[in-house]
């Protein structure tokens, strides 16, 4: 389950088809992309921070569909808190100058809602299901 996760939230914040879209924006374009080897530290941060969320939910919570969201959730924060601390908090901004576009946001964006299906669909997947009845 940590890999239908962390495969495309990676996968998207690593990819070079935001910034080809965004190249084609008028003005100047920026892009943030996460790339070994600075981008390693937060690779490794979203990996772990997913696997204590979810080693210390499914415990607590009675369904592991709900630790799988809640680990991404936290997977998401330390990522975020993280790249802040890392690059600082100008990256988040969509426009940090008149006629300049950042296209990290929307990297991001994509980033969660590839995560978030990937996550899905492997909880949907993975979770076993309850035994049938047997036929009379």
């Amino acid at each position: 389950m940590l890999l239908s996760f962390a495969l495309p939230f990676l996968w998207a914040l690593s990819t070079g088809l935001v910034w080809d879209l965004g190249k084609r924006l008028p003005g100047s374009v920026s892009d943030t992309s996460i790339a070994f080897p600075s981008g390693a530290p937060l690779i490794a941060i979203v990996i772990a921070a997913w696997l204590v969320g979810f080693l210390a939910l499914q415990r607590r919570l009675r369904g592991e569909r709900r630790a799988v969201w809640l680990a991404g959730a936290v997977a998401v924060a330390a990522f975020c808190a993280c790249f802040t601390w890392q690059f600082g908090s100008a990256e988040w901004n969509p426009w940090p100058e008149p006629g300049s576009v950042n296209l990290f946001p929307l990297r991001f964006a994509a980033a969660l809602a590839m995560a978030a299906l990937g996550s899905a669909f492997g909880a949907a997947y993975l979770t076993p299901r309850p035994a049938a009845a047997p036929a009379a």
